[in-house]
């Protein structure tokens, strides 16, 4: 571990002085502490976040920090117009704060988590059965395929719902034996081959496209067929 004289005790964030009179070090409160809830890496960037928080005047207060930002002077006006008891004389010992409880984390094995904002393949580094690392093909979905677990935190709403014996039987009654309903599924579970194809192949994108008068069941046929992976919608459902 890194040498500081930084420390967190009883809810403040201070340091630890010698006190000559005593002749035994004891900690100098300086602010209010402020806590790192969580630390998330992202697998695509490898870039590195907080979620802090901390109290102010009697209520919680929450912000996301990006690790870089630690070494930008800016950061500091910002935390303190968030409420951060934190004063430019002592922003170095709050920089120091954050990287114990990183190491607190690391060594709990708590409070860390991986995320993406990309759906599909990708090819990632996990461990050797043999030591060192070896490239993986792995599929972004809700969670991450393979060794790593990790967390979608996109726009869209892929992570799982209901249950895959309700979906079997959606599709046994409403799909299978309806040809149109048949095509735009097989279509969409295509996807996942066409994905990992895609950049061996110099073909076009197949389109799929649907003819009907009005409440014929377009629309229903293809939410069925984003089914596959969540539900066809970035946000708000609309009705």
């Amino acid at each position: 571990m890194f040498k500081t004289n930084a420390r967190i005790s009883n809810g403040m964030y201070g340091v630890n002085e010698l006190n000559e009179k005593l002749q035994k070090m004891v900690f100098k409160p300086l602010g209010k502490a402020v806590y790192i809830d969580s630390i998330t890496k992202d697998i695509e960037t490898g870039s590195v976040g907080y979620k802090l928080s901390w109290d102010y005047l009697g209520e919680p207060q929450y912000f996301d920090l990006s690790r870089k930002a630690l070494s930008d002077s800016s950061l500091l006006q910002d935390l303190i117009d968030a409420g951060a008891d934190i004063t430019k004389k002592n922003f170095n010992t709050f920089v120091d704060t954050m990287r114990l409880q990183e190491v607190d984390i690391e060594t709990s094995g708590k409070g860390y988590q991986r995320v993406y904002s990309h759906l599909g393949w990708k090819t990632v580094q996990v461990p050797s059965p043999n030591g060192g690392t070896v490239k993986k093909l792995c599929y972004r979905a809700s969670t991450m395929v393979g060794p790593y677990q990790a967390k979608y935190v996109g726009p869209l709403k892929v992570k799982p719902m209901g249950t895959f014996e309700a979906w079997k039987a959606m599709v046994e009654d409403e799909i299978l034996g309806h040809i149109p309903a048949e095509i735009v599924m097989l279509a969409s579970l295509s996807a996942l081959v066409n994905g990992l194809i895609s950049e061996h192949t110099t073909g076009e994108n197949p389109i799929v496209s649907l003819n009907g008068l009005s409440g014929t069941g377009k629309s229903a046929i293809a939410m069925a067929g984003c089914s596959c992976y969540g539900e066809p919608f970035d946000g708000e459902r609309r009705v």
